[in-house]
């Protein structure tokens, strides 16, 4: 896990709220308890 990773998943431990914005969906799956996922219409 990379240190970012580490650092969101402290924070989320601490029941802090993150918003994260990114396109690598393997970085979310580890990360994130919600996703809202855009796409373009």
């Amino acid at each position: 896990m990379t240190v970012v990773a580490e650092i969101l998943n402290r924070l989320k431990e601490e029941g802090r709220t993150v918003i994260t914005v990114t396109h690598d969906s393997e970085f979310i799956e580890h990360c994130c308890d919600h996703v809202i996922r855009m796409e373009e219409a």
